[in-house]
C-alpha cells in the first residue's frame, strides 16, 4: 500500500513537473519588427545630462519639493508674482540655471548614466530645471531686459527638447520635454508680442522653433522603438534572480506588484496566481509570444504617427465616455493556462493606449507652427511698420511649411480682424468658437479650445517699432 501511495506521489509529481516544463516552451521565436534599428545611437561625450548629474545628488532635491515646487509651477503660468520670492528663487539655484544652459545645446539625454535617486523623481527635478530658466526669462522681462529674456525662453526650449531626445527615447521623457516646452511657448509668443526685440531676436527664434519641429514625426515615431525596448527589458526583469529573491520581492515589497490588477485589495486567486507566476514566470508568461504581439502593435502605432495628425481617427466621444477596461478577473482555469500573465502584462492588449499621447503631440506642433507665425508677423510689423493681411505675407521670414496646421494639412486661417490664426483642431473641422483664451496652456475636453487652438499674433498695447 505504502509502495502504491510512493509510486502514485512521484508520478503525481512526474505529471506536474512535465506540464509545467511543456507549458513554459515558448511556442514562438523572437521577432523585433526592426524597431531597434530606429534608436539612434549616440556618443557619451555629448550627453547633455552630465551637466545636470550635480543636481540630482546633491541638495538642490529637497530645495525645490511641495510648495515651492507650487510656487514654482504657479510663478511659471502667471498664477501670481512675488518679485522677492523670485529673486531669492534665481539666486539660490543660478548654478542650477548656468548648467541647464550648457546642457540645452546638448545633442542627446542619457538618464541611465546616474542611478543616485529614484527615477521617477528625476524628471520633477528635470522639470523644474527648465522651469528655472523661464523664471529667469521673466524676471529679466520685468526688468527690461527683454533680449536677454527671450534667450533665456529660447533655452528652456532648447532644453525640453534635449530631454526630449533622452537616448532611448522613452515615452515618459519626451512627454516631460512637451511640458517644459508648453511652458515655455506660452511664455515665448508673449514676450514676443508685449515687447519690443530686435529683428535679430525674432530670427533666432523662428530658428529655434524651426530646429525644434524638424523631423517631428519622426522623432516621434521612434518613442515606439524605446517603448518596445523598454517593454522587452520589463519582460526580461520579470524572472532574473533566484527563486528565494523573487519571493522576498513578492512578500516584501507587494505594493510593487498593484500593476497586475490596479487593485489594493486582490480576490484570493489573483494572489495565488501572482504567487504562482512569481515561482514559475516562463509558465504564466511566455516572452517572445508577448513581445512579439508587442512588437507588431508598437509598429502598426509607429506607421500611424508617420501618417501625419490629420490622418488621426478623432474620438472626442469614445476618449471622454470610454473607460479604460480593467483587467479580466483570474479565474481556476487561469492558475493552470499557460501564458495567463500575457494579456495582464503586455500594454498592446490595451486598445489605443497610445492615442492620449499622440494628440498632445499633434497639439504641440501645432503650438509650434503658431509661435512661429507670431515672431514672423511680429518682425513683419517691426520691418514694414503695418500688420500682414495675409499669410503670404510672411514667406520672406519663414516658408510655406510654417504655417500648415497639422490637423488639416492645409494652411491655418488668419481670421477677418487678421490679428488671430486658428487651427481646425482635434476635429478636424473649423467649427464656431467662443473660448480661444486657454491657448499653450492646459486644455481640456470639455473646453472649446481641445477643438479649435486660437493664436493671437499681436497685443493690442504694442506701438508699432
Amino acid at each position: 500500500m505504502l509502495k502504491k501511495a510512493i509510486y502514485g506521489l512521484i508520478a503525481f509529481i512526474s505529471f506536474i513537473t512535465l506540464y509545467i516544463y511543456w507549458g513554459s516552451q515558448d511556442p514562438t521565436k523572437l521577432d523585433t519588427q526592426g524597431l531597434i534599428e530606429f534608436i539612434p545611437k549616440f556618443n557619451p561625450m555629448e550627453n547633455g545630462f552630465k551637466h545636470i548629474r550635480f543636481s540630482q545628488e546633491k541638495s538642490y532635491q529637497s530645495n525645490l519639493q511641495g510648495q515651492t515646487q507650487d510656487l514654482l509651477r504657479k510663478h511659471i503660468s502667471a498664477e501670481q508674482w512675488s518679485a522677492k520670492w523670485v529673486e531669492d528663487v534665481l539666486l539660490a539655484h543660478q548654478k542650477e540655471i548656468e548648467v541647464s544652459l550648457i546642457a540645452s545645446n546638448s545633442t542627446h539625454f542619457d538618464l541611465e548614466q546616474s542611478y543616485a535617486i529614484e527615477f521617477t523623481t528625476d524628471y520633477i527635478e528635470i522639470m523644474n530645471l527648465g522651469r528655472l530658466l523661464i523664471l529667469q526669462s521673466m524676471q529679466l522681462a520685468k526688468q527690461g531686459h527683454y533680449q536677454a529674456a527671450l534667450e533665456y525662453t529660447n533655452s528652456a526650449i532648447r532644453f525640453g527638447q534635449l530631454v526630449k531626445t533622452e537616448t532611448e527615447s522613452i515615452l515618459i521623457s519626451y512627454m516631460i520635454g512637451i511640458v517644459i516646452q508648453q511652458e515655455a511657448l506660452f511664455w515665448q509668443a508673449e514676450l514676443i508680442k508685449n515687447h519690443p526685440l530686435s529683428e535679430d531676436n525674432y530670427r533666432q527664434t523662428i530658428n529655434t522653433l524651426t530646429a525644434v519641429g524638424k523631423n517631428s514625426q519622426e522623432n516621434y515615431a521612434r518613442i515606439m522603438s524605446g517603448e518596445f525596448l523598454y517593454s522587452q527589458n520589463f519582460i526580461r526583469e520579470l524572472s532574473k534572480g533566484s527563486l528565494i529573491d523573487r519571493w522576498k520581492q513578492y512578500f516584501g515589497e507587494r505594493n510593487q506588484l498593484q500593476f497586475l490588477t490596479g487593485d489594493e485589495e486582490q480576490n484570493p486567486l489573483d494572489d495565488i496566481h501572482e504567487f504562482l507566476f512569481i515561482t514559475f514566470p516562463s509558465f504564466y508568461f511566455h516572452k517572445n509570444l508577448e513581445t512579439n504581439k508587442l512588437a507588431i502593435s508598437l509598429k502598426g502605432e509607429r506607421q500611424r504617427v508617420l501618417q501625419g495628425c490629420h490622418t488621426v481617427e478623432y474620438k472626442w466621444n469614445d476618449y471622454e465616455t470610454n473607460e479604460q477596461q480593467p483587467p479580466k478577473d483570474t479565474t481556476i482555469l487561469d492558475l493552470f493556462t499557460p501564458n495567463s500573465m500575457g494579456d495582464k502584462l503586455n500594454s498592446s492588449t490595451q486598445e489605443d493606449v497610445y492615442y492620449d499621447y499622440l494628440m498632445r503631440h499633434c497639439a504641440h506642433q501645432l503650438h509650434l507652427q503658431g509661435n512661429k507665425v507670431i515672431a514672423a508677423a511680429n518682425l513683419f510689423r517691426t520691418i514694414n511698420g503695418t500688420t500682414i493681411k495675409n499669410l503670404a505675407q510672411l514667406k520672406s521670414y519663414i516658408s510655406e511649411s510654417d504655417w500648415v496646421d497639422p490637423f488639416s494639412k492645409g494652411p491655418l486661417i488668419l481670421e477677418n480682424d487678421y490679428k488671430t490664426i486658428n487651427s481646425v483642431g482635434y476635429d478636424g473641422k473649423n467649427s464656431p468658437c467662443e473660448k480661444s483664451y486657454l491657448y499653450h496652456k492646459q486644455c481640456y475636453l470639455e473646453d472649446d479650445c481641445f477643438s479649435k487652438p486660437s493664436f493671437t499674433l499681436y497685443s493690442g498695447d504694442r506701438t508699432v517699432n
